[in-house]
């Protein structure tokens, strides 16, 4: 995937978070682990990570600052 494709996926990703949150768990592969280190949760897998993003409480908007990466890690 080239840097453009990735940036794009990124920032599709986090507009959907908080609003769409299927489109935004598009970015995850089915076998993903999404880690909270601060409070030692872990989520694992696509369907789980979906789920917990469905059920959170409160209410998310992003604002991206600024995104890094290069090759597969971004």
């Amino acid at each position: 995937m080239d840097e453009t494709a990735a940036r794009r996926i990124i920032q599709d990703h986090f507009q959907a978070a908080g609003k769409d949150e299927i489109a935004a768990c598009e970015i995850y592969a089915d076998d993903a682990i999404l880690d909270f280190p601060q409070g030692r949760e872990r989520i694992r897998g696509k369907a789980n990570i979906l789920a917990f993003r469905t059920a959170y409480p409160a209410s998310l908007d992003f604002e991206e600052r600024r995104t890094i990466g290069c090759g597969d890690l971004w």
